[in-house]
C-alpha cells in the first residue's frame, strides 16, 4: 500500500510540475496525501482490533453457550430430582397419614342389632355363652396357634365365632391410654357381642376373657378398661387388616405386639 502512494505522490509531483502547479499548492496536496495515508493506516490498525474484539467476543460467546448448556443440564436435572421429591414427600405424607379408614361407629353397630349381635341365640343366652368359653378352651389345640401375634390371633377368633353365627367385634386400642390416637393403639381386643348386644371382652395379647363383673356381678375395677369406649371398632377382618396394613410392610419385631 505504501508503493502504492508513493507512486501516487510521483505520478502526481510529475504531473502538477508538468503543469505547472505552484510548489506551495503542490507542498499543500502532499501533506494532504500524507494526512490521508495516515488516516488509511490508522482505519487499518481499527479495522485489525475490531477483529481481534470480535474473535474475542465470538469466543465469550461460544463460551457462554457452553455455559448455558451445562445449566440447562443441571436445571433439567434438578427438575428431575425436585419431582422425585415430590414423589418421596408424597410416600411420606401418605405414610404418615394411618388415620383409620374403615373403622365402624359404635353407633352404627348398636342402631343395628339385626347385623351385628348374636340374634341366632337370642332364645338361649346360655348356650351363647357355653360356645364362647367352648372356642377360648380349644384354642390351645389350633394349629399354629402360638406362632400368630395379637393380630392374626383376633382375626382367627372373629372367624371362628363367625362360623357358628356369633358375632364378635375387633377393638384396635391402648390399654394405658384411652384417647390415645391410632398409631398409638396396639392392643387388640375381640368384643363377642350377645343377643342382646352385652359382650364378654377378651384381652387376645393375655388370650383371656376379661368379666365386667364378678358372680355376685359387682364390677371389677380392673377390668373397666375393657368395656369403656375406647379404640377403634371392625365388624371384620378385611377392614381391619386394610387399616393397620402400613403396620405389616415394617418391622413385625417392632410394630406388632405378641
Amino acid at each position: 500500500m505504501k508503493k502504492v502512494i508513493l507512486t501516487v505522490l510521483i505520478v502526481g509531483t510529475l504531473l502538477v510540475a508538468g503543469c505547472g502547479v505552484p510548489e506551495e499548492e503542490y507542498n499543500q496536496i502532499v501533506t494532504d496525501l500524507q494526512d490521508l495515508q495516515s488516516q488509511y493506516e490508522d482505519l487499518g490498525n481499527e479495522y485489525k482490533d475490531s477483529r481481534i474484539q470480535h474473535g474475542e467476543l465470538q469466543t465469550r460467546y461460544e463460551d457462554l453457550q457452553i455455559q448455558h448448556g451445562e445449566l440447562q443440564t443441571q436445571n433439567e436435572e434438578l427438575q428431575r430430582q425436585h419431582a422425585g421429591l415430590e414423589v418421596e414427600t408424597q410416600r411420606l405424607k401418605d405414610a404418615l397419614d394411618i388415620d383409620p379408614k374403615h373403622a365402624t361407629s359404635r353407633s352404627e353397630i348398636y342402631n343395628n342389632p339385626d347385623k351385628y349381635f348374636s340374634i341366632k341365640y337370642k332364645d338361649n343366652i346360655g348356650y351363647w355363652q357355653l360356645k364362647v368359653h367352648d372356642v377360648m378352651e380349644k384354642k390351645v389345640f389350633w394349629t399354629l396357634w402360638d406362632e400368630l401375634d395379637s393380630y392374626d390371633k383376633a382375626i382367627q377368633l372373629w372367624c371362628i365365632f363367625s362360623h357358628t353365627d356369633i358375632k364378635s367385634i375387633i377393638v384396635l386400642c391402648n390399654l394405658d391410654n384411652k384417647d390415645a390416637p391410632f398409631e398409638d393403639c396396639n392392643d387388640v381386643l375381640l368384643k363377642v357381642l350377645s343377643p342382646e348386644g352385652e359382650y364378654y371382652t377378651i384381652d387376645v395379647k393375655k388370650e383371656a376373657i376379661k368379666y365386667w363383673g364378678d358372680l355376685d356381678s359387682k364390677p371389677i375395677p380392673e377390668n373397666e378398661k375393657y368395656y369403656d369406649k375406647r379404640g377403634f371398632l371392625y365388624t371384620n377382618p378385611s377392614d381391619f387388616k386394610a387399616d393397620i396394613g402400613y403396620r405389616f410392610s415394617m418391622s413385625r419385631e417392632q410394630k406388632t405386639p405378641r
